[in-house]
C-alpha cells in the first residue's frame, strides 16, 4: 500500500469557454478508465494506492475541479458544470465509458456526472462523502455554529456570502497549515484520531502535502465556490441516479459522519452500503483495492460494491 502524488502523465485541455482543465493518469493507459473526484480541499495529485491501481490494471484519471491546481475557475462553478467539463475530458480522452469515485466533498460532483451522463458512467463510488447537510438526518447538527450562520448566509445571497466564506477557509492560503491540528490548531480541519497514525506514514503525509500544496495553488477560490455549490441545491433529484452506486463509510469518521454514508444508501435507488466499524475519513488510504474492484464489477451485478462487503461491514438492503 503506498500513496502518491507522482502520476505516469499530467497534462491539461482546454475547453471550449477557453478554460483550461488540468488532470493526471495513472495505472494502465489502455485500462478500463475511473474518475477519482479529489475532497476538498485537494487536487489531481493523489493516486491512494499506486500498488493497488497496477493490480486492478485500471486507467486512473484524476482532475483539479475548478479553481484547484492548474483548472480555471468557472464563472458558474455549480455540480452539474462541473459534470460538463468531465463529459469534455472524456469526449478529448475517447471514453466512452467511465466509472466515478467521490471522496469526501468530491461525493455530490461524482453524482452529479452520473446525473448528467447516465449512459456513459458506469458505476459510481462514494467514499466517506458528505450529503446536502439540510436533508441528511443529524447532518445539520454536526456543523459548528459558524458553519450553520454560513451555510444560512450562502442560502439567503451566495454572491454575499463569498467574503465570509473566504474568511472562514482562509487559512488555506497556507495549505501546509492544514497539518497544524498536530500542535493544536482548532481553526484548522482536525481529522479523527483514529486516521492519525495513517497521516504519520511517510508516503501518506509526503502525497497529501504536494496535493494540497498544487490544490491551493491559486489561493482559496476554489474551495470558496466548493463551499458554496455544495451548500445551495444541488441541481438534480438524487432519487432519479439510476447507475449502481457503492457506498463506503468509516463508522468513526467524526468529519463528515456515517449518517451521509447512511442517507446515500437509502435514498439512491441503486446503492449499496459498505461501513467500517474501526474505521474514519481515510477510507480512501485503506481500502482503494476495494474500491477499484467494486466501481469496476459489472454494471448488471446485483452488488455494486461487488460482491465483498468489509468484514465487519454493514449492507444496506436494496
Amino acid at each position: 500500500m503506498k500513496a502518491t502524488a507522482r502520476p505516469r502523465a499530467d497534462a491539461t485541455i482546454t475547453l471550449a469557454d477557453g478554460r483550461t482543465l488540468a488532470y493526471c493518469e495513472w495505472g494502465n493507459p489502455t485500462g478500463f478508465p475511473v474518475l477519482l473526484v479529489h475532497g476538498g480541499p485537494g487536487s489531481r495529485l493523489l493516486c491512494p494506492d499506486q500498488d493497488a491501481t497496477a493490480a486492478a490494471g485500471v486507467r486512473l484519471l484524476t482532475v483539479d475541479r475548478p479553481g484547484y491546481g492548474g483548472s480555471d475557475r468557472r464563472p458558474d462553478p455549480t455540480l452539474f458544470g462541473w459534470a460538463d467539463d468531465v463529459q469534455a475530458l472524456a469526449d478529448g480522452l475517447g471514453l466512452e465509458r467511465l466509472a466515478v469515485v467521490g471522496f469526501s466533498a468530491g461525493g455530490g460532483y461524482a453524482l452529479a456526472c452520473a446525473a448528467g451522463m447516465p449512459e456513459r458512467i458506469s458505476a459510481v463510488g462514494l467514499v466517506c462523502c458528505e450529503g446536502p447537510y439540510d436533508q441528511v438526518p443529524g447532518a445539520w447538527q454536526e456543523l459548528t455554529p459558524e458553519e450553520q450562520r454560513l451555510f444560512e448566509r450562502i442560502r439567503r445571497d451566495p454572491v454575499a456570502a463569498r467574503g465570509a466564506v473566504a474568511g472562514h477557509v482562509g487559512w488555506y492560503q497556507d495549505p501546509d497549515s492544514i497539518w497544524a491540528w498536530e500542535v493544536g490548531a482548532v481553526d484548522v480541519p482536525i481529522p479523527p484520531a483514529v486516521d492519525v497514525p495513517i497521516l504519520t506514514r511517510p508516503d501518506v503525509r509526503d502525497a497529501l502535502t504536494q496535493m494540497w500544496r498544487e490544490g491551493a495553488r491559486q489561493g482559496v477560490g476554489g474551495l470558496v465556490d466548493e463551499w458554496i455549490a455544495l451548500s445551495l441545491p444541488w441541481g438534480f433529484d438524487l432519487t432519479q441516479v439510476k447507475v449502481p452506486v457503492a457506498v463506503w463509510h468509516g463508522e468513526l469518521d467524526d468529519m463528515v459522519g456515517p449518517a451521509h454514508g447512511r442517507f446515500f444508501a437509502a435514498v439512491l435507488p441503486n446503492a449499496r452500503l459498505v461501513l467500517y466499524p474501526e474505521e474514519g475519513h481515510l477510507v480512501v488510504l485503506q481500502h482503494w483495492s476495494e474500491i477499484l474492484a467494486g466501481v469496476t464489477a459489472r454494471a448488471e451485478s446485483k452488488d455494486p460494491a461487488g460482491g465483498r462487503p468489509a468484514q465487519g461491514g454493514e449492507a444496506a438492503p436494496q
